[in-house]
């Protein structure tokens, strides 16, 4: 069914497809959602300034998200798959925008702690549900490339965010920045419900809400009880690296080579600006190689990237760590229709919650633990040892759960 939906839509223009504008709705929101998430990335050297904070807490305030993540990702499924990705999306992400203010107004760690979990909670929630609709949004056969279109819209809208939040500090202050990144989430949130709805063609394998069923009829093993599913949390705690890596990229080139939170602005501008080539590049190969041997492709040019951020040159430094941040967003995006793959898309919702966990135990873990490196080892080396060897291992996951869908579709 697929074939020959691809083949009629060949002769089709993409935006004259009666799914490209309903895409388009979603996409930008993902992009007015990661203006802040992404974009506040430079802004991280100032807060520790401002709130007199050592590398343990900026950590820990980094890596809250990733207990935000932990909490929220199993309810953000079920809630998407109950009551539709759209709803989930825009109340959740009304949320994180009250968050946002909370974290504006804070004079101390505390109280940017609180703000920043009430803001990353919702925020994740929100991401699921965005996730979710972005597959619901096409049919099957075009859903690597919807992934890789929804992270070009990631990437654009870091590109835009850390340098609107840079120069929005330097000028007022990072409180001003954040009270901006509420108003443009708000924005894509309009966007959303103005032109958002699922696809309704005949491939879709999973619908926006559940459909009546017969309560006679034998139902099929559950997404949650299938042990292979969560793999998907393994696989996407070791691509998700990149995010403690890039929050904390401003620290490292201030410690290591005195540079400016400009510098670090323009490395992000200048790999997410990449990554909206990139993105959908990845898509495209995803659909057509596969999904896993995609993710294997990616994770070597992580383990490229990480070794070469430690070679001790600036330029070298530099070049690495813009890479990092479009691979990075490319991997993330494309280990959601993996999911999908392997479990045969049972519940896009379901599926999509349980690899979020991996990145809320990941956004947790890896800030903490390679701050606290940092303060024990006075060196950054140590961690990027750490992540280079969790790149090692999301490759050989790939690899096994490539070698397990194989044997799967053989039979």
């Amino acid at each position: 069914m697929d074939q020959i939906n691809e083949e009629q839509g060949q002769s089709i223009k993409l935006w004259k497809q009666v799914w490209f504008w309903p895409l388009i709705g979603i996409v930008v929101f993902q992009m007015c959602n990661q203006i802040s998430n992404i974009g506040w990335k430079p802004l991280v050297a100032p807060i520790r300034e401002a709130l007199c904070l050592n590398n343990t807490q900026v950590g820990m305030l980094i890596g809250i998200a990733g207990i935000a993540s932990l909490i929220g990702a199993l309810p953000a499924g079920w809630f998407a798959h109950k009551f539709g990705a759209k709803k989930a999306l825009v109340i959740t992400a009304l949320f994180a925008c009250a968050g946002m203010l909370l974290l504006s107004a804070a004079q101390n760690y505390t109280q940017a702690l609180y703000g920043r979990l009430v803001w990353q909670f919702f925020y994740r929630m929100a991401n699921i549900a965005c996730l979710s609709a972005t597959v619901l949004a096409v049919p099957a056969y075009f859903r690597g490339r919807a992934m890789g279109i929804n992270g070009a819209f990631i990437n654009m809208g870091a590109m835009l965010g850390a340098p609107l939040g840079t120069v929005v500090t330097v000028a007022v202050g990072w409180n001003k920045a954040f009270i901006g990144y509420a108003g443009i989430l708000f924005i894509g949130i309009i966007f959303a419900l103005l032109l958002y709805k699922p696809y309704q063609g005949a491939d879709r394998t999973v619908l926006e809400t559940p459909k009546k069923v017969d309560k006679n009829k034998p139902k099929g093993k559950s997404v949650f009880a299938t042990p292979i599913a969560w793999m998907m949390v393994l696989l996407m705690f070791c691509f998700s690296t990149v995010g403690s890596i890039t929050s904390l990229i401003s620290l490292q080139l201030a410690d290591i080579f005195g540079a400016s939170i400009i510098v670090a602005a323009g490395i992000q501008t200048f790999g997410q600006g990449a990554g909206i080539l990139f993105n959908p590049v990845f898509g495209w190969i995803s659909d057509r190689l596969g999904r896993f041997q995609v993710l294997m492709l990616l994770s070597t040019l992580f383990i490229i990237c990480y070794l070469g951020m430690m070679i001790p040159h600036y330029y070298a430094y530099l070049f690495f760590a813009g890479c990092i941040q479009f691979i990075g967003i490319s991997a993330s995006r494309q280990v959601y229709p993996a999911g999908v793959y392997l479990t045969q898309g049972q519940s896009v919702g379901a599926i999509t919650g349980i690899t979020s966990l991996g990145t809320g135990i990941a956004q947790f873990v890896l800030p903490t633990g390679l701050g606290w490196l940092r303060d024990i080892s006075g060196t950054w080396m140590a961690g990027q040892l750490v992540v280079a060897a969790l790149a090692v291992a999301a490759m050989l996951i790939s690899f096994y759960l490539l070698k397990w869908c194989q044997k799967r579709d053989a039979n």
